[in-house]
């Protein structure tokens, strides 16, 4: 019973992910079985694994590349094991430990004076991350306006993504000027001096005023994220090649794995699951009506097979995790 009550909410959104495979099988768009194609295609299998890899590349750069601006002298290798680990954790853990958290912690070991400069490259990281999204998105609808101005359940829902987007952006650039104008990272070391979240947020937003980036880095950050959100989409479609799904536009892929990256960040479910492969499977159907392809399975697919590549960072990590709480006990 006590059990249940801890893990109460994390249960309820396991039970809404099965409920939501159970749909999507009943609807043809999840089929398990298909999954097994995978060991008919070595050669495919071996392409997708190294392009995962490569992915965690570009997303190491361009955290380099911020870092670097903010004077965080670590070495790319570094940067790179410390981007893999986090990967591994957003997209294998379901709780509340993040690849953020984790590579935030993995840095301050590393280079403890730096905590405020390592919080906000990794926040702006994360910016910069989704403004690729948002550019992507925008590049391949333009090119088929016309085509999805026809057709309102795309079109409607892009209008709705682009306010959100913008939004969301404009809520960014007015906390940092805020933060300079009123002091907001004094306000919550004075108002809250014995709370751990506060004293997180004094540095973060301390770290906003002192943090200065070329425009010149923001746009190479902006052009590896949207190097980033192709790679993505060349990986999906790979998995759907496995599948024996072809014939779809490199771009539906594209505008299917972008919106799903931010889908996914609704905190229904663990990770989003089940709640993505529908709007993928969605997505795609819309881009391509009469189209009977299981696409919530090309989806999961492709989470399955990134749980494989990012498994061994947790490995490398859960010894430093437990060791953390062991002397957090002791304390």
């Amino acid at each position: 019973m006590e059990f249940i009550q801890k893990y109460f909410f994390l249960i309820l959104k396991l039970l809404l992910a099965v409920a939501l495979f159970l749909l999507l099988t009943h609807n043809a768009q999840f089929k398990p079985d298909l999954l097994m194609q995978f060991f008919s295609h070595p050669f495919f299998l071996a392409a997708v694994v190294t392009i995962f890899m490569v992915q965690i590349l570009f997303v190491s750069g361009r955290w380099y590349l911020l870092n670097s601006a903010q004077h965080v002298n670590l070495d790319f290798f570094s940067t790179f094991i410390a981007t893999y680990i986090g990967a591994g954790f957003n997209n294998i853990l379901p709780g509340a430990v993040g690849g953020d958290v984790v590579r935030w912690f993995y840095l301050v070991k590393k280079i403890p004076d730096k905590k405020s400069a390592i919080l906000f490259s990794l926040f702006l990281d994360r910016i910069l991350g989704f403004m690729g999204v948002i550019i992507t998105v925008a590049l391949v609808f333009s090119s088929r306006m016309h085509a999805v101005s026809q057709n309102p359940k795309l079109y409607y829902p892009f209008l709705l993504f682009a306010l959100l987007c913008i939004t969301m952006l404009a809520g960014f650039f007015t906390l940092v000027l805020v933060s300079a104008k009123i002091q907001l990272g004094d306000f919550f070391q004075k108002r809250f001096p014995e709370q751990k979240w506060a004293k997180l947020a004094a540095s973060f937003f301390n770290g906003l005023k002192t943090y200065h980036i070329s425009t010149r880095s923001i746009a190479k950050g902006l052009l590896l994220s949207v190097v980033i959100q192709i790679i993505m989409a060349i990986t999906v479609k790979l998995i759907a090649e496995m599948m024996g799904y072809s014939g779809i536009n490199l771009t539906d892929y594209i505008i299917a794995a972008s919106l799903t990256l931010v889908v996914n960040l609704i905190p229904a479910t663990p990770g989003g699951v089940g709640i993505g492969e529908m709007a993928f499977a969605n997505i795609l159907i819309l881009l391509n009506p009469g189209s009977t392809a299981a696409f919530a399975t090309v989806y999961f697919g492709y989470r399955l097979i990134g749980t494989l590549v990012y498994l061994p960072g947790v490995i490398m990590f859960i010894p430093r995790m437990l060791a953390l709480r062991r002397s957090h006990a002791a304390v």
